[in-house]
């Protein structure tokens, strides 16, 4: 009869000592050991969760050194010119709940002195997100990069809406391709490369900032074209009619002035 209570306080004990491990590691996918949240759990305007209030979800995007920013003052250096090694793929523009984005196949990338980053994606704010000085342009497309071990670079090109202009060629393909969020676009899908969407000139400005979308990652390495690029209004008002006319720009970050750098090479 004595033996009775041992066995049960050795299987309470067993018990008390797996539960703590479970504790102490939570599932796979849950590192934190916190609810996980969905990519729909934030937005912009009007949204449940709008830009001034991701950090309270999304620590990162409370801290300093954030992205977008105001341009102002750059301090002209000769930087390097920034190796552009595209390759042209099938693109097919897909709504996301935050905007319209473009997976990119392998093979593309860029070089910055003795750094290789790949080209994994890009996508458009509109409006612009970054400023030079007060203005603002109609859209920005984020070309967003990765080395081998995860660093990150983002090359923000500037896209003014000109009346007068003609249809850009080179937005041609992805301005027929754009979906009417949310149905997905089931037409033809063209074969772009994205050094065509560049503008001639790249110099650039540059500065270390963040994903500009929660998690508001840091540690990004920014590179936003000095040239912007011309769409006729015809085209600006696609990228918005697919968009629903809705806006997906973070106001810009800068409280405090952010250290930007210009490059002084035009190649």
């Amino acid at each position: 009869m004595k033996r009775i209570p041992i066995i049960v306080a050795l299987a309470l004990a067993i018990s008390s000592f797996a539960l703590g491990l479970t504790m102490q590691h939570p599932a796979p996918g849950n590192k934190s050991g916190t609810a996980a949240h969905s990519d729909e759990d934030w937005g912009y305007e009007g949204s449940k969760l709008p830009p001034d209030k991701w950090a309270t979800r999304y620590p990162d995007c409370g801290k300093t050194t954030q992205s977008p920013i105001r341009i102002i003052n750059p301090v002209r250096k000769a930087l390097p010119a920034i190796v552009f090694e595209y390759q042209q793929t099938n693109v097919k523009v897909v709504c996301e709940h935050h905007g319209l984005k473009v997976n990119y196949d392998p093979g593309s990338s860029i070089k910055l002195k003795d750094k290789t980053y790949h080209l994994k994606q890009f996508h458009f704010h509109l409006p612009s997100e970054h400023r030079v000085g007060n203005k603002s342009f109609a859209v920005e497309m984020h070309l967003v990069h990765e080395t081998d071990s995860g660093e990150r670079a983002v090359i923000g090109v500037l896209i003014e809406k000109n009346p007068n202009s003609p249809d850009n060629p080179a937005y041609k393909p992805i301005v027929d391709s754009l979906p009417k969020c949310p149905e997905p676009y089931t037409g033809p899908v063209p074969v772009v490369n994205a050094i065509d969407l560049l503008p001639k000139m790249r110099s650039y400005y540059t500065y270390d900032g963040s994903l500009t979308t929660p998690p508001c990652t840091p540690c990004v390495q920014w590179f936003v074209l000095t040239t912007p690029v011309e769409l006729s209004p015809q085209q600006v008002d696609a990228f918005f009619s697919a968009q629903g006319s809705k806006t997906n720009n973070r106001p810009v970050q800068d409280l405090n002035n952010r250290k930007v750098e210009q490059s002084s090479s035009r190649d």
